[in-house]
């Protein structure tokens, strides 16, 4: 007899959040060796997808009031920094330094608990 495979359940706003966060950065350094974008663009890519999942309301009543302030203030925080970095290395050719890179990479879990 032929065992059935269980259905997937479908992963809800906060789940697919975290695996954006989980993925980001190894999907940020695939997106930089196949395109010719910056890396800052390929971060960008991934940030914005972050904020448009904590934006949505389906992913907000997922999360207590508190989680979702501060992931908010983490977003905004992040967008200031990142704005200074893209001036810093605006180019492909200027590919920022492993310690920025890993600073705006951590920032990016905005869920984490600190």
């Amino acid at each position: 007899m032929e065992e059935k495979a269980e259905p997937q359940r479908e992963k809800n706003g906060l789940e697919e959040l975290q695996d954006i966060i989980a993925g980001a950065r190894e999907s940020i350094e695939a997106g930089f060796k196949r395109t010719q974008n910056p890396w800052h663009a390929c971060f960008v890519d991934k940030f914005t997808g972050i904020r448009l999942f904590v934006e949505d309301p389906r992913t907000k009543v997922l999360l207590s009031p508190e989680q979702h302030q501060l992931a908010l203030k983490r977003l905004d925080e992040l967008e200031k920094l990142y704005r200074q970095f893209k001036k810093q290395y605006p180019e492909r050719a200027n590919v920022p330094p492993d310690e920025i890179k890993e600073e705006l990479l951590s920032k990016l879990d905005v869920l984490r608990n600190e």
